[in-house]
């Protein structure tokens, strides 16, 4: 399981990252998922509120200390599939595609996870059209045409059933260093399982926030 405050950490500009990036809550997900289960079976006549708060992440106003998205080049979005599985997408903002890394490869086939991530598929051209996030960037022309999304293969795999949590956050803390496939399978020892993997991550977060006091 993950827990909610976990991008609080990272989100961040700095040139100590490879990457310019900001990581959305767990409560992202959920309000995209609840915006296609309620307006689905109408999209085309589907309409993003200007109070929605799916606006005020992109506009760095959620979570907490986070950062405006026409900043970024990339947003982390933790993704539960089926509330059964935690799952990374990486969402590259000027490739409008959403790159998927998927712990347990074996529970979804390409075409569930596809169904499954959907809504933010859907939602992501509404969300940057209503920031006027393309305008930022030379691009003008508003389009609401579905994303692509693309389930990466060869990557780390978990070996308990409930370590899905733990790789997203383990994912993330090498790809906003270090972003290539090949970087992440070499170093795939450090994606820790089990009791030893969550007391890491225990004392990483426990270190953070006596270092933030």
């Amino acid at each position: 399981m993950l827990p909610s405050s976990f991008p609080k950490v990272a989100n961040r500009k700095s040139s100590s990252f490879s990457q310019k990036f900001i990581i959305v809550d767990t409560m992202f997900w959920q309000n995209a998922q609840a915006r296609w289960i309620k307006h689905g079976k109408k999209w085309n006549q589907f309409k993003l509120p200007e109070n929605d708060i799916l606006i005020d992440y992109a506009n760095g106003l959620q979570p907490l200390y986070s950062v405006k998205w026409p900043d970024v080049d990339i947003v982390y979005v933790p993704i539960n599939v089926r509330a059964s599985h935690w799952v990374l997408g990486v969402v590259h903002l000027h490739r409008r595609i959403i790159y998927v890394y998927n712990s347990l490869m074996g529970i979804n086939n390409n075409a569930r996870l596809q169904v499954a991530i959907k809504p933010l598929a859907k939602l992501l051209p509404h969300i940057l059209n209503a920031i006027t996030y393309y305008g930022f960037h030379g691009d003008t022309k508003v389009n609401y045409q579905e994303w692509e999304i693309e389930r990466l293969q060869d990557i780390p795999q978990q070996e308990n059933d409930g370590d899905c949590g733990m790789f997203v956050i383990k994912y993330v803390e090498y790809l906003m260093h270090k972003p290539s496939i090949e970087v992440i399978n070499k170093c795939s020892n450090g994606l820790v399982s089990g009791k030893d993997g969550r007391r890491v991550i225990l004392y990483e977060i426990l270190a953070y926030v006596m270092n933030s006091c």
